[in-house]
């Protein structure tokens, strides 16, 4: 795909705007990498947190400021993409130019948060205030000038510094307070590194801000900063700001384009031209020309991107369906629509890996190929388009079709495969058109004990894994999974525990569930089991299941569902009850899995699910079907969760703290960025288990654990464990931290 002949997209890519705050504070003034990838319109999410981390939050890191600082910074940082993304991905500019709306968007958007930065800095950088800062944003000479005037006013010991320095030294600095020049980021590091006093560090914070301010001003005007100078803006506050300009925008084209529509001439804009060529890949793909359509399809795909705003959701969903009904399906174009769903924040499926050899974004499962296969009417639904017959699956759940041949025991040849959902419309992987586990695999998912038995008494390999790359094994270790809804059974994992296993068997992951071994032992609520998996060589920092946990966080949540166990009585009865909250509250992991789960037989993003169940909360037989699983649901969930032992599962995440499990290893819950295990026991104040990880940690990694913080994604605020513990009443463990952190200043200090 290439995007060198389309107009410039009015809103800026995300690299642009990773560039600009480079530049402001000259991180990596030139850098031709940099420059490329600010033509790139199909930038991955982790590409351009890769960026962030080499162009702003290392160049911060340099500056050893205190950690709170630091990660309060980056936060913001951080929450500026997270928003910006936001606006994107929902409001349309596709009629106007960069030339409309570059200054327009800067000045609503970037000025507030440019403006929070400053307050937070006036708060937390003494000597300075925000009145100091204010003065550089008010000031119509060089703000470096300014700086250097009120350094000298606050920092003692500053003017007999700057008197010793050497004349090139102060030649240099005369530069800048007449603004000749702009300092580089290392020029200021390197003078405030050889004043050496306590408050360099603020005071190199308070030139680079300097710096910024005089680079923005020559850059964008001076007056850009000026309205928000009185008070810092709150987030909410400029996406709504932001969200009306966008509407006032639309109102204004909608009037031009009816009186440009009174005249002769055609009025050719970007909307309609991406509205035209969606008409022409739907007839083309209807017609069966999937190679021309596909063809097209990239043409309006273009065209969307950073432009179109909530239009371009839809436009990814016919790519998809188009993409994977190629005759060979495209996983390069899959790839790329996936990895601008991430983007956007669309959060439809992305499959979550720790392959080191590929992204995430660019792994295509063959499951996901038949969802959007099985679900192009749905998709083509909204254009009012109808579908051939050659187009229909009738089943995304692929159900499992076997002959009668297929299910009688071959004891002659126990690794013999079984063949599964024979449907030549749906997609294999490596060109095969069935399916397969083998037998041993097969009757341990059918919970036939005698016939496992005599499998493995006739030699079938307990390492063969099935397509979806499941182990016997692990299916044993299901059945006695305590959050499954069936009843206990460890039969199978006793017969099959003490046999010889590889260690990709032991972490092999389940194509659609994300399963892992040790994932399930924990489940199992019982310490050997989880010793016995991870003698076996299970990674206890492996991340699974469908919310991407590891097996320490995957613990810690069963200790505190176990503690309150009505928790999870609550999440099913409130996804019948009130649909439209429970799918608002889940993760994009937890949503992931819900479409795994579901393969889009209920829709294929949290609009459409959450419709489709509102509207089956309306039936009473809907209603009443809900109610009864509700109730089975609640009994058994009840029953299991009373097998499990709070001292037990203590046991385990010792274990898994002796074993290297990491306590700051950070996941995404529920718009909650960057909460760890550590957090995590710090809410559920378990202090036994704080204690250990403390204990169990050197004194560097001691730091990372207690110093880490989670970022609220719907406010930007900046949460450290004191907040947990004092919101959630966590006493016991805010001493134990407390008396930690003395003691480790003491050793300092001795």
């Amino acid at each position: 795909m290439t995007n060198e002949y389309y107009p410039s997209t009015p809103y800026f890519l995300t690299a642009e705007i990773v560039r600009a705050i480079a530049r402001a504070i000259d991180s990596k003034n030139d850098n031709a990498s940099l420059d490329n990838k600010c033509k790139d319109l199909y930038l991955s999410r982790s590409e351009l947190d890769a960026l962030i981390e080499e162009h702003i939050y290392k160049p911060i890191a340099k500056l050893k400021l205190k950690k709170s600082i630091e990660n309060e910074i980056k936060a913001l940082v951080a929450q500026v993409f997270d928003n910006y993304l936001q606006i994107v991905a929902n409001y349309s500019l596709a009629e106007w130019t960069r030339d409309d709306t570059g200054a327009w968007i800067i000045e609503v958007l970037f000025c507030p948060y440019m403006m929070n930065a400053i307050h937070l800095l006036g708060k937390r950088t003494k000597p300075f205030q925000k009145s100091d800062y204010m003065e550089l944003i008010v000031a119509e000479s060089s703000g470096i000038d300014i700086a250097l005037n009120i350094i000298e006013k606050r920092v003692e010991g500053w003017q007999e510094f700057y008197r010793k320095l050497a004349k090139t030294e102060k030649d240099k600095i005369t530069s800048w307070r007449r603004g000749e020049s702009l300092p580089s980021f290392y020029s200021l590091y390197n003078l405030c590194n050889s004043y050496n006093k306590d408050t360099s560090k603020n005071v190199l914070l308070f030139l680079i801000a300097a710096r910024a301010i005089d680079y923005f001003k020559i850059t964008y005007g001076s007056n850009a900063l000026m309205q928000y100078v009185d008070e810092p803006e709150l987030l909410e506050d400029f996406i709504d700001y932001f969200k009306y300009k966008v509407r006032d925008l639309l109102d204004r084209n909608a009037q031009y384009a009816a009186y440009s529509n009174q005249t002769e001439e055609p009025v050719h804009q970007m909307s309609s031209i991406i509205s035209m060529y969606l008409v022409k890949i739907l007839r083309e793909f209807a017609d069966g020309n999937l190679k021309q359509s596909k063809e097209t399809f990239v043409k309006a795909f273009d065209l969307s991107l950073y432009r179109s705003g909530h239009m371009c959701k839809k436009v990814i969903e016919v790519g998809l369906v188009i993409a994977s009904w190629q005759e060979t399906p495209d996983m390069n174009l899959i790839s790329k629509l996936k990895s601008v769903q991430n983007l956007y924040g669309y959060t439809l499926p992305t499959i979550v890996t720790e392959d080191a050899k590929r992204k995430k974004e660019n792994l295509v499962e063959d499951w996901e190929i038949n969802m959007w296969r099985s679900n192009a009417q749905r998709v083509f639904n909204d254009f009012k388009v109808e579908l051939p017959e050659k187009y229909a699956v009738y089943s995304s759940i692929l159900p499992v079709y076997l002959d009668a041949k297929e299910l009688k025991l071959d004891l002659k040849n126990p690794n013999k495969n079984i063949k599964l959902n024979d449907n030549s419309k749906l997609h294999r992987d490596k060109n095969k058109k069935k399916q397969i586990t083998t037998q041993l695999i097969w009757n341990t998912l059918l919970e036939d004990l005698d016939a496992v038995n005599k499998l493995l008494q006739a030699g079938a390999d307990i390492n063969i894994l099935s397509d979806n790359n499941e182990s016997a094994l692990l299916i044993a270790l299901q059945h006695m999974n305590l959050i499954e809804i069936n009843e206990p059974d460890d039969s199978f994992y006793q017969i099959l525990k003490d046999l010889s296993y590889t260690p990709k068997t032991i972490n092999a992951m389940t194509s659609k569930k994300h399963l892992l071994p040790l994932l399930s032992a924990v489940q199992t609520g019982r310490l050997e089991v989880v010793e016995h998996i991870v003698k076996l060589g299970a990674d206890v920092n492996k991340k699974g299941g469908g919310s991407h946990l590891d097996a320490l966080t995957t613990c810690l949540f069963l200790i505190g569902t176990i503690k309150n166990s009505k928790l999870s009585n609550n999440r099913f009865s409130m996804i019948a009850q009130d649909p439209e909250t429970a799918i608002a509250r889940m993760s994009d992991f937890e949503f992931s899995a819900f479409i795994r789960e579901t393969q889009g037989s209920l829709g294929l993003n949290r609009q459409e699910v959450t419709s489709h169940l509102v509207q089956s909360t309306k039936s009473p037989d809907a209603i009443a079907i809900l109610k009864e699983l509700s109730e089975v649901f609640k009994e058994q969930t009840q029953a299991n969760y009373e097998l499990f032992d709070l001292r037990e599962m203590r046991k385990i995440a010792k274990l898994l703290i002796d074993r290297g499990a990491n306590p700051s290893a950070r996941y995404d819950w529920s718009g909650i960025d960057g909460y760890t295990p550590f957090l995590l026991a710090c809410e559920l104040n378990e202090d036994e288990l704080v204690t250990h990880m403390l204990n169990n940690a050197t004194e560097d990694s001691k730091d990372d654990i207690i110093n880490t913080v989670y970022r609220n994604r719907r406010n930007g605020q900046v949460v450290s464990y004191e907040k947990i513990c004092q919101h959630f009443k966590a006493d016991d463990v805010l001493d134990i931290v407390d008396r930690s952190l003395t003691l480790a200043s003491s050793d300092k200090v001795n």
